[in-house]
């Protein structure tokens, strides 16, 4: 009789962990889908056609800035690989620079 409790008392631990977690995926995805459709409705434009700042550090309070572009998604394979490396030089220099004032910090 005490097996008999036993096998009863994890069946029902067993059906309420997965109605539990039934529940907590079904939740989920209806978050999910609610953050989805606010981040949808908030942005109107694509990353892609954020002003970039030529001449400007990135995260840098002092900037001057000299001239403004948009960059839009190139067709062509080379106006899209020169944009790439225009953008991995920035951030090669904006690291630099960070690397020099962390230095500098240090001394």
């Amino acid at each position: 009789m005490d097996t008999l409790y036993e096998v009863l008392k994890w069946i029902l631990i067993v059906l309420i962990a997965g109605f539990i977690g039934q529940f907590g995926k079904t939740m989920s995805h209806h978050v999910m889908e609610y953050f989805k459709k606010r981040r949808q409705k908030g942005t109107t434009t694509s990353p892609a056609e954020i002003p970039v700042e030529k001449g400007a550090s990135i995260g840098s309070q002092e900037t001057h800035v000299e001239k403004k572009e948009v960059i839009l998604p190139s067709k062509d394979k080379e106006e899209k690989n020169q944009s790439k490396a225009e953008k991995k030089a920035l951030k090669a220099q904006l690291k630099a620079k960070k690397k020099s004032e962390k230095s500098k910090e240090k001394e």
